[in-house]
Order: C-alpha cells, then sequence, then structure tokens
C-alpha cells in the first residue's frame, strides 16, 4: 500500500486528504464481487464508514474497473465532534491477478472541491 497525503493531511489517528493505491490477491471471483468485498473490508476496519452509493463502472484510460463511494467519520474534528468524511474507491482487475484500488478521502465539506484533482490523479494511473 503507497498513501499520497499533503503535509498535514494526516493525524495521528488517520488520513484526512489524500490517496491510497494498494492491491489485494484475488479470490477468482468477479470484479464486482472483490470490489464489494474490499468495500465491506473497509467498513469494518473503519468504525463508522459505510457503503454509501451504487457501484458504477468507470473507464480510466481504457482500463475498465468500478467506483464506490463510501462515507464516515473523518479524524478531523469541529467543536469536539469528527466532520462528515467522503471516500472514493476505485477498482481494477490486476493484470497478474487480484485487484489494484485506489481510495480517495477527504472530509465531506471539501470533495467537491478536491475531486477534479482526484479525477486527474486517478487519470495518470497506469496499470501494467
Amino acid at each position: 500500500m503507497t498513501m499520497f497525503v499533503p503535509p498535514s493531511g494526516a493525524t495521528q489517528t488517520g488520513i484526512a486528504y489524500g490517496a491510497i493505491v494498494g492491491n489485494q490477491a484475488g479470490g477468482g471471483g468477479s470484479l464486482d464481487d472483490a470490489t464489494q468485498k474490499l468495500a465491506q473490508g473497509m467498513a469494518q476496519d473503519n468504525p463508522g464508514m459505510k457503503i454509501s452509493g451504487e457501484m458504477k463502472p468507470i473507464d480510466v484510460n481504457g482500463t475498465q474497473g468500478r467506483s464506490l463511494e463510501l462515507s464516515g467519520n473523518s479524524p478531523l474534528a469541529q467543536n469536539g465532534q469528527p466532520l462528515p468524511e467522503r471516500d472514493w474507491l476505485v477498482t481494477f482487475a490486476s493484470p497478474q491477478g487480484g485487484l489494484v484500488y485506489v481510495v480517495f478521502v477527504s472530509p465531506e465539506r471539501d470533495f467537491n472541491q478536491l475531486h477534479p484533482t482526484y479525477q486527474k490523479m486517478l487519470n495518470s494511473l497506469q496499470l501494467q
């Protein structure tokens, strides 16, 4: 797993802004099944996180993938309460088998402003 986090984009309790790129060994299922399983695992590992949207197909540089949004609690707080967080999960079948994934992380209030940057980062991804 590799994380791209700007200065002050992380706290002691987690990532508030940035992107996480990783891979997961394949279980031989479909891309939809593997994406759903990864999202469910993320929700299990992060208290308060849940899948908040429908899985959608996405095309990145001619490679078919899946896109899914999750919501949860940001490590950033305001007035003692965690800010709502929005995570954008994008997955692809790995050429070596398994799953390649990118998770873009942001507080909900900043997501729409950051989405064009996240889209540029995603478009720069080269799967080999």
